[in-house]
């Protein structure tokens, strides 16, 4: 495969690229954010699915807060504001969290639309 402009997009700016359903993404995280969001999410909430949504998709922007939204049915608030603190701690990125407890909403439709498991 040949080097292409994403290619050096990442090299140059830290994004990292994941294969979702053929095509090629890019996100604005590189790889260890990613896979330190998903344990983080997995310390309190279970075996869930992150998925990053909204800025950090768009190679364009620049700087912005991480939005993830997770499924996590039996979580609690008090789990929320450990996630939010535990990210700031091992991180320092701000993160918007979406849970989604029972029926999507709008947001947490967009979320699965466009975003990406991470």
């Amino acid at each position: 495969m040949a080097f292409q402009k994403a290619d050096a997009k990442c090299l140059v700016w830290g994004l990292s690229r994941k294969k979702e359903n053929g095509h090629d993404r890019v996100m604005r995280i590189d790889k260890r954010t990613a896979s330190t969001l998903v344990e983080i999410a997995r310390e309190h909430f279970g075996d869930v699915e992150v998925r990053l949504f909204g800025s950090r998709l768009d190679d364009s922007r620049r700087g912005g807060d991480i939005d993830i939204q997770i499924f996590a049915p039996e979580s609690t608030y008090r789990d929320e504001v450990a996630f939010l603190a535990d990210v700031e701690q091992r991180l320092g990125e701000r993160v918007d969290l979406r849970v989604q407890r029972g029926e999507p909403l709008l947001i947490d439709t967009i979320a699965m639309d466009a975003g990406i498991v991470l």
